[in-house]
């Protein structure tokens, strides 16, 4: 799960003269558009998890783990989204939904705004536009990171989400204070890294959070949200970049 957000960055990193061309030719908000493709891929790891053998029968409303909250509290859910309500009966999944999905919203609005802050600053538009680069390298990073925290059983929600907290925050306040490329990008891949770590924390922390039997429809329902997320983000970014320059 965590190692599958990289995918999110390959695109920042390795392709920044595509995604500059396609800004330049279908405006920033159409042009994003790309990045959040590669997040809706991620949807497939939920299709591909092991399924819940044949034969074995349950009870929705008894197959949880952890703490639960009454019935009572998804009315609204069990009459009107069935889709959502087995999964959101583990309420600490919900918190690491909504912290998951504000997560990718943050960093399409960081990432298309690269640009604008690197030529603001005054950079070249090339320039600026390999600022994504290094964030993007920075959150590859940071998704293997945490694969291997993980892998090897150290992960702890506050190094996972306290800690790139802060630090993605002091980056992005130092970034502010420079005009030097070097270390402006250093402090974007920095940035990248935390914002890296944090996503793929919160997508690793999934698999605890579920049951079994509410593992599939769970990924695909945060994958799904995320995407909306990722792409509204970039959306609503771009044309707020398009009246910046007017």
């Amino acid at each position: 799960m965590s190692l599958s957000t990289s995918f999110l960055y390959i695109g920042v990193a390795l392709l920044p003269l595509l995604v500059s061309f396609l800004t330049d030719q279908y405006g920033h908000s159409d042009g994003l558009l790309i990045f959040g493709a590669l997040m809706w891929n991620c949807i497939l790891c939920g299709v591909t998890l092991k399924p819940t053998p044949e034969g074995t029968q349950f009870l929705s409303s008894l197959a949880i783990r952890g703490e639960v909250i009454s019935n009572s509290s998804f009315h609204f859910w069990d009459r009107y989204l069935l889709f959502f309500s087995s999964p959101f009966r583990h309420p600490k999944y919900a918190v690491c939904l909504t912290l998951g999905v504000a997560s990718v919203y943050v960093y399409s609005s960081w990432a298309i705004f690269l640009v604008s802050f690197g030529e603001s600053i005054g950079f070249s538009s090339i320039l600026s536009i390999y600022l994504s680069t290094f964030g993007g390298i920075g959150g590859i990073l940071g998704s293997w990171a945490v694969f291997m925290l993980f892998y090897y059983d150290k992960m702890n929600p506050f190094n996972g989400c306290f800690v790139p907290l802060v630090v993605n925050g002091v980056s992005l306040l130092a970034s502010v204070c420079t005009t030097k490329f070097y270390v402006t990008a250093f402090l974007m891949f920095i940035s990248g890294f935390s914002q890296g770590f944090l996503y793929a924390t919160l997508c690793g922390f999934i698999p605890v959070l579920l049951c079994k039997y509410h593992l599939q429809q769970g990924v695909a329902i945060a994958f799904t949200l995320q995407g909306v997320s990722y792409q509204l983000g970039g959306l609503i970014s771009g044309e707020c970049s398009l009246v910046h320059k007017f």
